[in-house]
């Protein structure tokens, strides 16, 4: 048996040959008993401006040359905003002297490597622009801490955000739809609130640890149901 994590590797494989009949889709799940209370849900206070953030390697599939240019496009429309950048890599020299050139510098707070839990306490909202990702441990992590997310449609993202509904999605490379979207955050707040609580929702009904052990354990029960048939 061959065990993907999103739909996205699941068409991946199939279209690589991999028999439908030995193929199964078991996305990661996370323990229910230690999420943060679902109070975590947190609203700018005036005149605080929203938070985003972006969590992860700085590297180039995570692209966050797209977020620096999403805020020269709010900044020029006069939007009032505050980023935090969690993370290290290759490219944090590169996009720091970007952002300084785009006139963004005085936005980010460059955070260098945080605990997830400090991350997500300081945000409003999580921002994933990457080129490529499988099902995203960031993403999960943001939904239980009542965190909508503005992502990229790539790879296993769409199983995890639903446009709309617990956050929003925009094509990779798409920088005026990210900033967009990001404005329309900015200028409704209390939708924060709501696509944050529609994402736990969402991450307690299908992406749990114990449905994911579960899966595991019903997979390893009918292969060895097929072995004792000579299978």
């Amino acid at each position: 048996a061959v065990i993907a994590l999103s739909s996205f590797y699941d068409e991946r494989l199939l279209q690589a040959g991999v028999p439908r009949e030995r193929l199964w889709r078991i996305p990661s799940g996370l323990d229910m008993k230690r999420l943060p209370p679902e109070e975590t849900v947190r609203l700018p206070t005036p005149p605080e401006p929203v938070t985003f953030g972006m969590l992860g390697r700085i590297s180039h599939e995570k692209n966050h040359d797209m977020f620096l240019r999403a805020l020269t496009i709010l900044k020029d429309r006069g939007v009032s905003v505050r980023t935090v950048v969690a993370g290290t890599g290759p490219e944090l020299s590169r996009l720091l002297q970007l952002a300084r050139q785009l006139g963004v510098a005085d936005q980010i707070t460059w955070s260098g490597y945080v605990a997830a839990d400090d991350f997500f306490k300081t945000v409003h909202v999580v921002v994933m622009c990457s080129r490529i990702e499988n099902l995203p441990y960031v993403v999960l992590e943001a939904m239980s801490w009542c965190r909508p997310v503005v992502a990229t449609r790539v790879g296993g993202i769409p199983d995890l955000v639903v446009d709309g509904e617990t956050g929003y999605l925009v094509s990779s490379g798409d920088v005026p739809a990210l900033a967009e979207r990001m404005e329309v955050l900015i200028r409704n707040v209390n939708r924060i609130g709501v696509m944050g609580r529609c994402g736990r929702k969402r991450l307690e009904g299908l992406f749990s640890l114990e449905r994911t052990v579960r899966q595991h354990i019903e997979l390893y029960e009918k292969l060895r149901e097929r072995k004792g048939k000579g299978g």
